[in-house]
């Protein structure tokens, strides 16, 4: 079916759904958190009752958008209609699945996303996915349009925070014209983007105590296929003391991005406990990023994504993903050196 016509068919189902749950990912971001409560606003709007869940608390670095406090980790007895926003693979919602699949199989379930690299429910869904779109809300923007659901200033200050973080301020390689003519039209709606940037600068301000994290981070980065993979561990006393004030990836994985040699960033949180959960993200100049995630579970997009890893011992962890990840890269680096071998000798 063609994107056109999942749309059409997601608003059937909202139509006749009374009660809609909103799902994101375990670990939220802007992207998820705003396309979830513009979702909220653009669908109450409409006489519907929204419960926003995820299996997580929203991180405090993002808690300051207007709503974030509704987000609730109760599920919820009735509902008509799924919605699940921002989400690369079952992975991502691996331990709301594992509690509550049984409950989610029984009424229709709405996949909103733009990952091109995913890993499959494994249960029937309806899956509204645009590959082509830089971010979830760019997505709920256009889905509104097509359907003639509510567009406003209070629904654009949430959709255009996700497009700017999922696109580092316009800034990636799928960012195109169109993307800045959709912006364009967010702004016209009335937003303020200076006073925007403003929230947003003063709610991400680092505290001093994470200068001293952020350095001793970088000071334990570790190289491997000839410093082409950047990694940093996270420590469970050092998530345990500092994720609630920032995520610690944040801190230092576009550091190592940029680091001279370097085409993949890898940052492995290891919180322990029982279950001993790892998470792992990756930001990549080269597209290798969801291929490797892939292989643990996880997915996301071709130079960002994750993954969770669970009752492994860190050190395998570490040395199964660089394994798997220097591959990826050989893979690339020997099909791009087919590809250039095939014009020289089409132009020879």
């Amino acid at each position: 079916m063609s994107l056109e016509n999942q749309i059409k068919k997601l608003g059937e189902l909202v139509d006749n759904a009374k009660t809609i749950l909103v799902l994101q990912p375990e670990k939220p971001d802007t992207d998820s958190l705003t396309s979830s409560l513009a979702l909220e606003y653009i669908l109450g709007e409409m006489g519907k009752e929204v419960i926003l869940y995820c299996q997580d608390a929203v991180p405090k670095y993002i808690s300051y958008f207007s709503g974030a406090d509704r987000v609730t980790d109760e599920f919820p007895n009735k509902f008509d209609l799924t919605l699940l926003v921002d989400t690369g693979g079952p992975g991502s919602i691996s331990r709301t699945l594992e509690k509550y699949q049984p409950k989610l199989v029984k009424k229709p379930f709405v996949i909103i996303d733009h990952h091109a690299n995913r890993e499959p429910m494994q249960f029937e869904t309806i899956d509204v996915i645009d590959i082509d779109a830089v971010a979830t809300c760019e997505q709920i923007f256009k889905i509104s349009k097509q359907l003639g659901w509510s567009l406003n200033a209070d629904v654009a200050k949430l959709l255009i925070p996700g497009i700017l973080a999922d696109t580092r301020n316009l800034s990636i390689s799928t960012v195109q014209s169109s993307t800045f003519s959709l912006m364009a039209e967010l702004l016209d709606y009335g937003v303020d983007i200076y006073s925007m940037h403003e929230q947003y600068r003063l709610a991400g301000a680092v505290d001093p105590s994470l200068l001293h994290l952020k350095g001793a981070l970088l000071s334990r980065a570790e190289f491997f296929k000839d410093g082409k993979i950047a990694l940093v561990m996270v420590t469970p006393t050092e998530l345990k003391n500092y994720a609630d004030i920032h995520d610690p990836a944040d801190l230092v994985i576009y550091e190592l991005q940029r680091a001279k040699g370097v085409e993949v960033a890898v940052v492995i949180r290891h919180y322990g406990g029982e279950s001993n959960k790892i998470k792992i993200s990756t930001r990549a100049n080269m597209p290798v990023a969801a291929k490797a995630c892939r292989e643990f579970g996880g997915g996301g997009h071709d130079r960002a994504a994750g993954c969770q890893v669970m009752d492994t011992p860190a050190s395998e962890v570490k040395q199964k993903f660089v394994t798997v990840l220097s591959k990826c890269i050989e893979d690339y680096e020997n099909t791009q050196h087919t590809d250039e071998t095939e014009r020289n000798t089409q132009t020879a």
